[in-house]
């Protein structure tokens, strides 16, 4: 679907509703879409965030079937308390943050052999706070605690972006309920931004995610003004500036070997990559993204576009190898640019 003029004319929402408490001042953007002319462009944009979080998600479910058709779902431990919200007529809201877990039902469900991962269990911890807690345990009190379904002494690992890990220190919680040991590991403390959420496994089970473009520049769809270019040539074409950012460390080759163009202008001619200009960096410090669970940005290739005339101009970028050889993009990329 290209530019779609309706998604800004029908973008102002003036009503109401008697269902959702002051609904019409909370709106925001809901109320004024139409006045943003953004609305109009083309959204199917492979860097966005949403798309990010998707890819993460649908990786997730396929490398670790515990996600994807477990049938085991326990609850660990929890800190809540019940809160009663403006507009709710007395009904309390449970706020605070869970810890579960997710895996097969042993008498019926055998993962081995479908993943690496098998029948990995993963542990799921998630917040409904609207801010940020640092949250503070007892992992000798067992109604205050915050357990995982592994034993104490592994370190486990988020599947999520920034992949952070942990150490478990065993509880007094017995992890077979027989009067001895293993026991549930537990932590001391966890630090949940608000409605974050983590899903980690045993750190030698993790399977990391692999790279996608995180961000590109000058943007999916956009729109340039040839008089506000940064470089105008005596030719009459322009140069820009481009870069795309990276969830790993990628192959600078890879990446400009697999660059290409396709462009529709009156002269007919392709624009390309001015020699010497490009750059390849890590980004110190990793740019973290906007929503929980997307990928950040860690690399950054960038380059000037020459020889662009006026048209409508296609970047492609096809599976692009990280630094290390190890894994690909595994995706043809177009990005409508200008």
């Amino acid at each position: 679907m290209s530019s779609a003029q309706a998604w800004q004319d029908h973008g102002c929402y003036k009503l109401n509703s008697t269902q959702y408490y002051d609904f019409g001042a909370i709106l925001d953007r809901g109320a004024r879409g139409c006045e943003i002319d953004s609305n109009s462009l083309d959204h199917r944009d492979p860097a966005a965030e949403v798309r990010r979080y998707l890819q993460t998600m649908y990786f997730i479910r396929e490398n670790y079937p515990s996600l994807n058709d477990g049938f085991a779902l326990q609850k660990l431990s929890n800190v809540t308390t019940a809160v009663y919200l403006v507009g709710s007529n007395e009904t309390p809201t449970e706020v605070g943050m869970w810890s579960i877990s997710r895996s097969p039902l042993n008498v019926a469900q055998d993962f081995t052999g479908l993943t690496p991962a098998g029948n990995t269990t993963v542990w799921l911890v998630y917040t409904n706070m609207n801010h940020s807690v640092k949250y503070t345990f007892d992992c000798v009190n067992v109604n205050y605690t915050l357990l995982a379904p592994f034993y104490g002494g592994r370190t486990v690992k988020n599947l999520f972006w920034p992949y952070e890990e942990y150490t478990l220190i065993a509880s007094t919680k017995e992890f077979y309920n027989n009067g001895s040991g293993p026991y549930f590991g537990c932590l001391e403390s966890m630090a949940l931004e608000a409605f974050a959420f983590k899903a980690m496994v045993p750190k030698d089970q993790w399977i990391e995610m692999y790279p996608v473009i995180t961000s590109f520049s000058p943007g999916h769809d956009a729109r340039i003004h040839s008089e506000n270019a940064s470089f105008i040539t005596s030719n009459g074409s322009v140069e820009i500036p481009i870069e795309f950012k990276f969830s790993q460390n990628m192959s600078c080759e890879s990446v400009t070997a697999n660059l290409n163009f396709r462009s529709t202008t009156e002269v007919g001619i392709l624009p390309n990559i001015k020699v010497g200009s490009i750059s390849c960096t890590a980004i110190v410090p990793t740019e973290s993204p906007t929503y929980i669970g997307a990928l950040g940005s860690v690399w950054v290739w960038q380059g000037i576009l020459e020889n662009v005339y006026d048209g409508v101009h296609q970047l492609s970028l096809t599976n692009i190898s990280n630094a290390a050889g190890t894994d690909r993009t595994r995706v043809y990329y177009r990005l409508t640019a200008f």
